[in-house]
């Protein structure tokens, strides 16, 4: 059973190219920093992660007696989202470093999004004398709410954090490359970092705005 609690599935990485999401000028003869932003905002709240986790909460009431105690244990499978809310970011999110010849990001950090549990999919054991059905029920929304709060902390676990940070720097990066490509700009490094993520002073000072590197056409 301690096992099942802390059973973690990663179901899929949602890159943004996969799901469809490139980024393109949004103008036919103009390329610049405005209609990069443009392109990632208009995605808004984007899932770049998801995984399934699985919540085993108990409900115990004690009776007169150890034999009397009522127990209701559920095993109860959760789908987690993380999520880049695309529209936060701005002109000023977007460097470019002429020397290096890279291009920063710097994105909204990624969000959890509240547990989805899946009911149907739950199993339930239960020990103790016979109840009535409306105690078993008190016990069934005892852990639902258990479930949902034990599944958050299941996905805010480092790793599945890291794995989602990674997905949507990997998703971000092959973007904005495709985008750099389509403006006449070939072999540049794109650097995504997070906004809740130290700066790095050295880069920052040596960036410049990208509208300078891309021009309008």
């Amino acid at each position: 059973m301690g096992a099942l609690r802390t059973l973690i599935v990663a179901l899929a990485a949602l890159a943004l190219g996969a799901a469809g999401f490139w980024l393109w000028s949004s103008g036919g003869d103009e390329v610049s920093a405005q209609s990069m932003v443009a392109s990632f905002q208009r995605h808004n709240e984007l899932t770049v992660f998801s995984a399934q986790v699985v919540a085993v909460p108990t409900t115990k009431r004690d009776g007169m007696f150890d034999m009397l105690d009522r127990v209701q244990t559920s095993i109860i499978p959760a789908k987690v989202r993380y999520t880049v809310d695309l529209s936060r970011l701005t002109e000023r999110d977007v460097a470019w470093d002429a020397a290096g010849k890279t291009l920063t990001i710097t994105a909204p950090p990624v969000v959890l999004q509240p547990a989805e549990l899946d009911p149907v999919a739950k199993r339930v054991f239960r020990t103790g004398p016979p109840a009535a059905a409306t105690t078993w029920d008190t016990f069934d929304r005892s852990n639902m709410i258990k479930a949902r709060e034990e599944a958050g902390r299941l996905a805010r676990a480092p790793d599945l954090m890291r794995m989602a940070e990674a997905s949507a720097r990997d998703a971000l990066t092959r973007n904005a490359e495709l985008f750099l490509r389509g403006a006449g700009i070939e072999e540049a490094k794109v650097r995504v970092r997070f906004a809740n993520e130290g700066r790095s002073g050295e880069q920052m000072d040596r960036s410049t705005p990208l509208n300078e590197a891309l021009g309008t056409r």
